[in-house]
């Protein structure tokens, strides 16, 4: 029998069949024995080396945060046969610090737009992740500081301070000015000098000068300017307006070099009237205010014109009307005629009974005249019911909508008829500022006491503004009818005259008509209408027209006052 035996366990054991393991670097001597007489062997117990790191990698790959996130990276070490290896120093660094840091556990910080490379490296075996920073989108900054720095008989410099547009790069700007008080939508955007628009950023917080050119000399004028980002009139995003800067161009001593008068032309009826404006420039092409001007007519039995340019049509002939500055001369040719009386309903289909035929100024009749929103008003140049009209006004900060509380009718029942003609005259304020909501409403008509179509001034701004008619409470889905034969835009401060004819559907069928006119010039017409379904009856029912005068809607709020004018009324209809 033979025993087996170690001196240093902790080093190496040995089992009852000579077996050896090592447990620890050091040395022990293993001795065997049998009946009383023993051998031993010398065991020396070695660690091996550890194998080297032969590959890193960091996960993610790629990481996006904004300035201010953080991103946690991780490296996995590997030898050359895959093994995954820990408990090695890794350290970690960043090729950018001033967009992206990271600490020793690989926590990656953004501090400002930009990319950066973070590397991790054991052994000398490394490998990288790209960092994007980029920085929160909000709305772009308002200029808070705007100044005049210098100001000349033509031109006013302007200086600010440059803002963000609102993704980290500078904005761009829109810059406005206007005579006396400055409405930010009748502004007109600088066109001549380095104001002019768009006009790009270069740092955010660099204090920036601009000029405008091209402004009369002797004249109180008012600027404002609101940053954006993007293309104007296409997909831009503006920040707040800033403040209004205020200043007076010096009076210019140059002669008077050119008189323009505008129109250039000018044909009107017996008694009819036409404003002339003369524009008075110096040899550099700047404009001159505060000089006398002498308005002349070559025929004053054809037409006559006043000390400030107002031409009244007497009988047919033809003259020149000159306006005289300092020596210089501008005319504009004046023709008069005798015009044939207008009709007063053009597009009335034949056979139509009348419903309406009234004036605005009967508010107060129908009981419409409670609110301060809705008021009589005097307008010579309305083209129908001169002098009175309806006014609808628009305080700054009203956002709802205004309904007169009444019926208006004539006495004539116009339940059963499956057709109606309307015509009325509607003007908007010179500073009306669309919304593309599709919720300006200027009337609604009324099918069996559903609002069934109402008309719309559609339009963003102070872009144009095109006349819709719009479909709701009516089967879905819901239509808005654009014009699709004429684009014939509302004009502000001018009077236009809409005509409409609407033709009922038949059961549930989408063969209902819209018909409409402006200003004689058919715009719209659409034969696949679906008004209503086979439980509505399509017959008219009183009341029939109820006029809803509206600004935005949700959220919508009127930034100045604005107003709404409306001059007579016509409603016909018939049953086919």
């Amino acid at each position: 029998m033979i025993t087996w035996a170690t001196t240093n366990a902790a080093v190496a054991t040995v089992n009852g069949n000579g077996l050896v393991t090592a447990v620890a670097a050091g040395s022990a001597t293993i001795t065997a024995t049998s009946e009383g007489q023993s051998g031993t062997a010398a065991v020396t117990v070695t660690v091996p080396a550890p194998a080297p790191v032969a590959s890193v990698t960091v996960s993610p790959a790629t990481a996006s945060l904004m300035v201010g996130g953080t991103q946690q990276l991780t490296a996995t070490l590997r030898d050359a046969s895959g093994n995954v290896l820990t408990g090695r120093v890794i350290t970690w660094a960043t090729s950018a610090a001033a967009v992206a840091t990271v600490n020793g556990s690989g926590l990656v910080s953004g501090v400002a737009a930009g990319t950066a490379t973070v590397t991790a490296t054991s052994e000398g075996s490394r490998d990288s992740a790209a960092v994007v920073v980029a920085v929160p989108v909000t709305n772009p900054g308002a200029v808070t500081n705007l100044t005049i720095a210098a100001v000349t008989a033509n031109s006013v410099t302007l200086s600010f301070t440059e803002v963000t547009n609102g993704a980290g790069q500078p904005a761009s700007y829109d810059v406005r000015f206007m005579a006396g008080t400055l409405s930010w939508p009748s502004a007109t955007s600088v066109a001549q000098g380095t104001c002019t628009v768009p006009m790009g950023g270069t740092a955010i917080g660099a204090t920036r000068s601009c000029t405008v050119l091209g402004l009369a000399s002797g004249t109180a004028y008012q600027f404002q300017m609101v940053a954006f980002r993007g293309t104007m009139n296409v997909n831009a995003v503006y920040g707040a307006l800033s403040n209004v800067a205020s200043a007076t161009t010096t009076s210019s001593t140059a002669p008077v070099a050119s008189v323009t008068v505008s129109p250039a032309s000018v044909s009107l009826g017996v008694a009819g009237t036409q404003q002339l404006t003369a524009t008075l420039r110096d040899a550099s092409g700047n404009v001159l205010t505060g000089r006398v001007i002498t308005w002349a007519s070559s025929n004053v039995l054809v037409g006559t014109v006043s000390g400030s340019g107002l031409v009244t049509g007497l009988v047919a002939g033809n003259a020149t009307i000159t306006a005289t500055s300092e020596g210089q001369n501008g005319s504009a040719a004046l023709t008069v005629s005798v015009l044939p009386p207008p009709q007063q309903w053009p597009n009335e289909p034949a056979g139509f009974t009348t419903v309406v035929n009234r004036p605005f100024d009967a508010v107060a009749e129908l009981g419409w005249g409670a609110s301060s929103l809705l008021t009589v008003v005097t307008d010579l140049t309305a083209p129908k019911s001169a002098p009175l009209v309806g006014q609808v006004t628009f305080p700054a900060g009203f956002g709802g909508g205004f309904e007169p509380a009444a019926t208006w009718t004539d006495g004539v029942d116009s339940r059963g008829f499956t057709r109606m003609y309307l015509s009325f005259w509607v003007k908007l304020s010179s500073n009306w500022q669309g919304h593309n909501s599709g919720v300006n409403k200027i009337g609604f008509v009324w099918m069996h006491n559903n609002p069934v179509v109402y008309f719309s001034e559609q339009g963003s701004g102070s872009g144009n503004l095109e006349a819709q008619l719009r479909l709701q409470n009516t089967p879905a889905p819901a239509r808005n009818l654009t014009p699709n034969l004429a684009a014939v835009s509302l004009t502000r401060g001018q009077w236009h005259r809409w005509e409409v004819v609407i033709v009922a559907n038949t059961g549930d069928q989408a063969n209902g008509e819209a018909h409409w006119w402006i200003d004689g010039v058919k715009v719209g017409e659409y034969t696949d209408v679906l008004y209503g379904s086979s439980a509505q009856p399509k017959a008219w029912g009183g009341p029939e027209i109820s006029w809803m005068p509206i600004w935005g809607g949700i959220g919508d709020t009127v930034a100045q006052t604005m107003y709404m004018w409306m001059d007579h009324m016509y409603i016909s209809g018939k049953t086919f």
